[in-house]
């Protein structure tokens, strides 16, 4: 026994930590606390407005699973439904996500939102989509890091190296 801890409560305090952080990592928490941080983001626009501060931008995670739920989902984007929000939040997914949710990711772009793009694994050098996106996240671990580099005057798009 560690510490003079019983194996047993040992066991049990893993155990108890395990669920909280499965809870915590939960789709439906997951959403909230985005909820959450939009309605945080929005404010310290406004704060960075009235401050006259006007050049910094921020990137946010948009949970997919919202795609599947139409009210949640317009709920989200109403937070950033104006053009504060729009110049500087960039919804940010990873590249799995972008091609099992392209016609709603797709969607967004065309209502204005901004929107950046993680490369990761999944990455299957289809360099034409990347126009789309505001800012691509890049490893340089993958194959694909130097011609990406190579190109980011071509695309537009602000590159972030990981």
């Amino acid at each position: 026994n560690a510490l003079g801890v019983p194996e047993n409560e040992q066991i049990q305090h893993k155990m108890l930590t395990n669920a909280i952080e499965k809870a915590q990592n939960s789709e439906v928490v997951l959403e909230n606390k985005t909820y959450l941080l939009y309605n945080l983001l929005c404010a310290k626009l406004l704060n960075n407005i009235v401050n006259l501060d006007y050049s910094k931008r921020y990137v946010v995670e948009y949970p997919v699973s919202l795609f599947d739920k139409s009210k949640k989902n317009s709920k989200y984007l109403k937070l950033l439904d104006n053009d504060l929000c729009r110049n500087k939040v960039n919804l940010c997914f990873n590249y799995k996500d972008y091609i099992n949710n392209k016609k709603n990711i797709n969607e967004l772009i065309k209502e204005g939102y901004a929107v950046s793009l993680k490369l990761d694994e999944t990455f299957d050098n289809d360099y034409a989509c990347l126009v789309l996106f505001n800012y691509i996240f890049v490893y340089e671990k993958y194959e694909y890091y130097d011609l990406i580099m190579e190109q980011k005057d071509t695309l537009g798009s602000i590159i972030v190296t990981l």
